[in-house]
């Protein structure tokens, strides 16, 4: 009887090992592809005719943060950076988007995802469609929405929300194999 439950406390342990390192990857993938993506936003930023530096070290940022008199000065900070943060995120949502789908589409795997041994595939393993791809960066945006609680599934070694959405899982590629299985 002893036997049975150390096998199964083993089982449990290689079970966390297991999540542990999907975990892991996914962040790391995360982190690979967040830098990725600030390279190549500091790039697109003239398309957008202003950087990121440029709304926060303006002359008229600084003179709305020094308001100290009004109890709203971070708000006229907002207020007087708006139409230039406007352009910034609406260019670095399209950009972001483009990237996650195009290379999920295309490649199978973000950038980071390539580099850490993770692959995205449709459910049923196959590789995932361009509208598969969609689906999910639009679940990036509702996991973030909801207090990245669409993400904490992936913390038991389920699914994330993005990944349910679009009918797609992610998966650690095996050493040897091709991205798609094959050596």
């Amino acid at each position: 009887m002893s036997g049975g439950l150390a096998s199964r406390g083993s089982q449990s342990v290689n079970r966390f090992r297991a999540v542990a390192s999907n975990v892991g990857r996914r962040v790391g993938a995360a982190l690979v592809d967040a830098f990725v993506l600030f390279l190549t936003a500091r790039l697109v930023e003239p398309v957008c005719g202003v950087s990121l530096w440029d709304l926060v070290s303006n002359q008229a940022t600084r003179d709305a943060l020094s308001e100290r008199g009004s109890s709203l000065f971070l708000a006229a900070a907002i207020t007087r950076m708006w139409p230039y943060t406007e352009q910034w995120y609406i260019t670095m949502i399209v950009l972001s988007g483009a990237y996650s789908v195009s290379f999920v589409a295309l490649a199978g795997a973000t950038p980071g995802k390539m580099a850490l041994g993770l692959r995205v595939v449709a459910a049923d393993g196959s590789r995932a469609t361009f509208s598969q791809a969609l689906l999910r960066y639009v679940g990036y945006w509702i996991s973030s929405w909801i207090w990245a609680l669409g993400y904490a599934p992936i913390l038991w070694g389920g699914r994330s929300l993005h990944d349910r959405l679009a009918g797609t899982r992610t998966e650690i590629v095996a050493k040897g194999k091709s991205r798609w299985g094959n050596s």
